[in-house]
């Protein structure tokens, strides 16, 4: 059974599949230097919205400041993976960092799910990008397996009674079906441990920020057609009724992003 079939057998079964050693060290030393460069911009704007105490330590969007980093994490494999689960275009929803000090909290350990229903789900998918190594003592995902299949909540108890913790060593990979029950779990350990967060959707379905605005029109202007695609560029609304009557090649919305 090759590589993909696994991935698809895992997907469908439990709700999860891991892809090891899916990046280098350079990379996650890259990604890790990078985010600790923005956390205190984060805390300031997180300060000023007033909702710091909520989302410390998450730092949601991180590609507004290093879009390079989505370069690097799609690589060829990854985006075959991809291309091959939605069987067309995808785009990217959010792409952001957590980080769990020891004994630390982050809003990201309630228990919960990423999408509305499971016809939804089947749109979505989430990852996680581990730069560091994963262990039950420093915070790994918790999964319950399979509750992707089924609608009902289970009580938290039961949750942590059944959910496995995914461990995996920095580099790894972990794509899940975002209808799953998931947490991330607890840090017993004296070190932190930070991940990366990407989510991926087919097109039509709006991505958390608007990267398009957000980075601008000079990004674009010079960008890899990877990243048009992954930031949305080919599946922008038209503003105007200027902009929505244009011949096919030049609308914003491209006929391709089923």
């Amino acid at each position: 059974m090759n590589e993909y079939n696994n991935f698809q057998q895992n997907l469908a079964q439990k709700g999860w599949h891991k892809i090891p050693n899916a990046y280098t060290k350079d990379y996650i030393d890259s990604c890790k230097e990078k985010v600790k460069s923005i956390y205190s911009t984060y805390e300031e704007i997180q300060e000023k919205g007033g909702v710091l105490d909520k989302t410390r330590n998450s730092l949601h969007h991180i590609c507004a400041f290093y879009p390079e980093l989505v370069d690097y994490a799609f690589t060829l494999e990854v985006c075959s993976f991809l291309d091959n689960y939605f069987q067309g275009k995808f785009i990217l929803n959010s792409f952001g960092s957590t980080k769990l000090n020891p004994n630390g909290t982050t809003y990201t350990q309630k228990m919960h799910r990423d999408a509305r229903d499971i016809n939804s789900s089947k749109d979505m998918l989430n990852l996680i990008i581990l730069l560091d190594d994963s262990t039950s003592e420093n915070g790994a995902t918790k999964m319950l397996e399979g509750s992707h299949l089924k609608d009902h909540t289970p009580t938290r108890e039961y949750f942590d009674k059944n959910a496995i913790n995914i461990s995996g060593s920095a580099g790894d990979l972990i794509i899940f079906n975002p209808y799953a029950w998931h947490a991330t779990g607890v840090n017993t350990s004296s070190n932190s441990r930070t991940i990366i967060t990407p989510m991926v959707s087919r097109p039509f379905i709006k991505s958390g920020l608007d990267y398009v605005r957000t980075l601008g029109k000079d990004y674009f202007e010079s960008c890899p057609e990877k990243l048009k695609q992954l930031f949305g560029y080919n599946a922008r609304i038209p503003a105007s009724l200027e902009e929505f009557y244009v011949p096919k090649h030049k609308r914003m919305y491209q006929n391709d992003q089923r």
